[in-house]
C-alpha cells in the first residue's frame, strides 16, 4: 500500500514537471519545429500516462474492490436459495445509469450468476422493464413481477430474446443523499439492484415477503458500497 502510495505521488509529479520542462525548452532552447515536436509528443504522452496512473487506475481498482464486496455479501443468500428443499436458480445484477449521447441507459456494472446467459452484460433506457418501472417509483420500495419479458415492457425483440429465460423479477431503486447549493437535501437514484428468477422455484421465494425484506436489505448494503 505504502509503494503504490508513492508510485501514485511520483507519477503525479513526474505528470506535472515533464510538461513545464518541455515548454522551457521548446520555447527557448528548441528552434527547429521538428525538436518541438519531439517534446510535445514526450510531454503528451507523459500527460497521459500520469493521468492513467493517478486517476483511471486507481478508479478502476475501486470499482474492482466493490465489486468483490458484493460477491462476498451476495454469494451465500444466491447459492443457499431454496423452496422446501427444492434448489431456487436466482440471479443478481446491479445496473447503473449512464448517458450515451444525452440519453440515459442502465448497464450492468455488476452481476452475479448470469455468467454464460444471454443477457450478461445487457444495456437498455432506463424507462424500460421492470428496472425502469421501479426508477420512476423515485422511492426504495420493491418493484415485483412475474411476467418481465412481455412486450409492454418496452424491449424489442432482440432484447426480449436475450432475456427470456427470466421468469420473474425483483427491482430495488437504488439513491444517494445531495446538498443543494441552498442547502437543502434530496435524493438521486442512480441506479437499481435487481433479482431474477430463472424457474418457479425462484418467482417462488422472491415473492415471499420475508424474501423481500432481505433483498431489500441486500440493496442497501449495495447503496451503501456505490454511492
Amino acid at each position: 500500500m505504502i509503494d503504490e502510495m508513492y508510485r501514485r505521488l511520483f507519477v503525479g509529479i513526474l505528470g506535472r514537471a515533464v510538461p513545464m520542462t518541455a515548454s522551457v525548452i521548446i520555447a527557448v532552447l528548441a528552434p527547429a519545429n521538428s525538436t518541438k515536436f519531439i517534446f510535445y509528443a514526450i510531454a503528451t504522452a507523459v500527460i497521459c500516462g500520469s493521468e492513467y496512473w493517478g486517476t483511471v487506475r486507481p478508479l478502476n481498482m475501486i470499482a474492482d474492490l466493490r465489486r468483490k464486496m458484493m460477491d462476498n455479501h451476495l454469494e451465500q443468500f444466491v447459492r443457499s436459495a431454496s423452496v422446501d428443499g427444492v434448489r431456487a436458480k436466482i440471479r443478481a445484477n446491479v445496473m447503473l445509469i449512464q448517458r450515451h449521447w444525452f440519453r440515459p441507459y442502465f448497464y450492468q456494472f455488476y452481476q452475479y450468476g448470469m455468467e454464460g446467459h444471454p443477457d450478461a452484460n445487457l444495456r437498455f433506457a432506463i424507462w424500460k422493464g421492470v428496472a425502469g418501472k421501479a426508477l420512476r417509483s423515485q422511492k426504495q420500495t420493491i418493484v415485483f413481477e412475474t411476467d418481465p419479458t412481455n412486450r409492454d415492457w418496452g424491449f424489442s425483440s432482440e432484447e426480449q430474446s436475450q432475456i427470456s429465460d427470466v421468469k420473474a423479477v425483483a427491482s430495488i431503486p437504488i439513491f444517494r443523499e445531495i446538498i443543494t447549493l441552498r442547502g437543502h437535501k434530496r435524493f438521486q437514484f442512480f441506479g437499481v439492484v435487481n433479482f431474477d428468477a430463472l424457474d418457479q422455484p425462484g418467482v417462488e421465494l422472491l415473492g415471499h415477503p420475508a424474501i423481500q425484506s432481505q433483498l431489500l436489505a441486500h440493496a442497501v448494503f449495495v447503496q451503501l458500497i456505490l454511492r
